[in-house]
């Protein structure tokens, strides 16, 4: 990203990161307190649920993720070619 740009996602990245923190600990809680459901410790069960649902949207996230301005489908081609271009700018 062009450092006109970076901060901001940064800043989305962070945020994420903390209302992920918000939910994820009530989240576990209630696994853990499944303890002992059909014979299976609560921290199995945590670590069985969040574990795949990390597996389950790892190729969906490995798919959205792109390596270059230009392989991003959802921008119109103006808005490619201006952030290539502060791109080139910033690298020179």
């Amino acid at each position: 990203l062009p450092n006109s740009h970076r901060g901001r996602a940064v800043s989305i990245f962070l945020k994420g990161s903390a209302f992920a923190t918000i939910i994820a600990g009530p989240f576990s809680g209630l696994l853990l307190g499944m303890d002992g459901f059909a014979g299976v410790t609560g921290w199995h069960w945590m670590f069985a649920i969040q574990g795949g649902m990390a597996l389950v949207f790892a190729p969906l996230m490995y798919r959205l993720t792109m390596n270059s301005v230009q392989e991003v489908p959802w921008l119109s081609a103006a808005v490619k070619s201006a952030l290539a271009e502060d791109l080139r700018q910033e690298q020179a």
